[in-house]
């Protein structure tokens, strides 16, 4: 495996798959409070399906199971939403004007993919910035219609993509955003 995945087995139990992560061999800190960590064991699941447990062996073992383990999902599933988004391929007609455009689904999806975890605040203040980007746009494109000035940073096919991407991207962010925070109140230390 590389260093951006987690050496990892998976054991069954029934229909249970539990995910074991081999942390010993990591060069990591191990913790399953580092963000370089989480991070690793976020795309290690975005390999595997249908995990119903996450086993960190170290020296002492911790296990992901419940809220933890369905909040893990929900980042897995947001990050495999951004590498669709990403992929997305631009209308041949179109992509000689895309190449040079500031909301290009490709150029813009990675990005935000890259900083969703481990930088969720740098990942929301971008997510913030794209949609005033692509309101401003809009706008720029409203004047140019009404024979304005045109922008050549900007073309009609990447902004239509965009716009429909980062409404649904904003939705299940802010889902994701909004379960961090009530799960994170139920938390109970003993």
């Amino acid at each position: 495996m590389s260093d951006i995945v987690c050496e990892y087995r998976l054991e069954s139990a029934g229909s249970k798959l539990e995910l074991v992560l081999d942390c010993r061999t990591c060069k990591r800190t191990q913790k399953k409070s580092d963000d370089r960590c989480i991070d690793k064991i976020i795309r290690t699941m975005e390999n595997e399906y249908n995990i119903n447990s996450i086993l960190m062996t170290n020296y002492a073992l911790t296990q992901f199971q419940g809220d933890a383990l369905e909040l893990l999902h929900q980042f897995v599933g947001l990050r495999t939403d951004l590498k669709t988004m990403q992929e997305r391929k631009v209308k041949p007609d179109l992509s000689k004007h895309c190449e040079g455009c500031e909301l290009k689904p490709s150029d813009l999806f990675a990005k935000l993919r890259e900083l969703l975890y481990p930088d969720f605040d740098r990942f929301t203040a971008q997510l913030s910035e794209c949609v005033k980007y692509l309101n401003a746009s809009l706008k720029e494109l409203d004047r140019e219609s009404r024979g304005g000035k045109k922008n050549p940073k900007l073309c009609l096919s990447c902004i239509g993509d965009t716009y429909k991407d980062l409404t649904y991207l904003f939705i299940h962010y802010r889902d994701l955003a909004k379960q961090v925070a009530i799960k994170g109140f139920l938390v109970v230390v003993e």
